[in-house]
């Protein structure tokens, strides 16, 4: 096991353990510490900081679809994240074609969204009847939370099961790898 995860799992728990007893100064020393030991917490924080970014493009442009590529992009990133903080012993065959399923997956999907792209003053329709249905303000409200973070957060969770063969996994390939692989 990678000892920055086994260690900040224990800071965690001892951030859980402050918060119930009161001393949150305390705890938020505990957890701040634990987020910036983990790789994913920092993949994590680093996900939502450009979702963020985004979203205040969005916001600027009145345009949410500019969240679109995003997520058909993001996962590349984040591949590439895992593969730098990698430990040693993750078999590189196993790296090179989940990192190569991942970016074929993303060229496509970007390419998709890259097709009915209309410029910078497109919108898809569904926002638009998004914010006729919840006002000026309450649209910026859903748009953040539903159009954009949302969406980050449900692509996040769904890497997770990648970090193991990225990053810290050092068992050997096999007919699991061949089965992942093919599907």
């Amino acid at each position: 096991m990678d000892t920055r995860v086994s260690h900040s799992a224990v800071e965690l728990a001892q951030y859980g353990m402050l918060s119930c007893t009161g001393d949150e100064a305390r705890a938020f020393d505990y957890f701040s510490r634990a987020v910036a030991a983990d790789p994913l917490w920092i993949a994590f924080w680093a996900d939502l900081a450009a979702t963020v970014v985004v979203f205040a493009f969005s916001a600027a442009f009145r345009n949410s679809s500019f969240y679109d590529p995003y997520w058909s992009v993001a996962p590349i990133a984040l591949v590439a994240f895992f593969l730098h903080v990698a430990t040693p012993g993750v078999p590189a065959l196993r790296q090179g074609v989940v990192a190569a399923l991942v970016l074929a997956w993303g060229v496509r999907l970007t390419g998709n969204w890259a097709r009915g792209w209309g410029g910078l003053g497109h919108e898809d329709w569904r926002y638009v009847d998004l914010r006729a249905k919840t006002g000026r303000i309450g649209y910026w409200f859903v748009s953040f939370f539903g159009l954009h973070s949302m969406p980050t957060l449900i692509v996040f969770l769904a890497l997770l099961p990648l970090w193991p063969a990225l990053a810290t996994g050092a068992r050997p390939l096999g007919w699991l790898d061949a089965i992942a692989a093919a599907v």
